[in-house]
């Protein structure tokens, strides 16, 4: 169990929270990845976001986030395990029209 706690910290680390919007107790419904190297995440709030996102259909996490590959691990152990997560948006910058997820925690 202290490694998993690692993992999840360690994950959330490579994104800094200080612009975020943080949406709490969030079922991940669907995570799909594209070709390109995105990750997008639906969940039961989707609501949440920066007013300039054309949608919030989805979360993006960018191909270019250096914490893309432990963002994803993250958002897979949460899907397969049922648990719910912290979700921070960046506050003002979309990605490809989306929020921007800056970091998930697992609760």
């Amino acid at each position: 169990m202290k490694v998993f706690k690692f993992l999840i910290v360690l994950a959330s680390s490579f994104v800094s929270q200080a612009y975020a919007i943080g949406v709490e107790s969030v079922k991940v419904l669907t995570i799909q990845t594209y070709t390109n190297g995105t990750v997008a995440v639906t969940t039961d709030k989707q609501h949440f976001g920066p007013s300039s996102c054309n949608s919030k259909a989805k979360y993006i996490v960018p191909a270019t986030d250096k914490g893309l590959a432990n963002t994803l691990s993250v958002l897979l152990t949460a899907k397969v395990a049922s648990m719910p997560v912290t979700v921070y948006l960046h506050d003002s910058v979309c990605s490809s029209g989306y929020p921007m997820i800056t970091s998930i925690i697992i609760e």
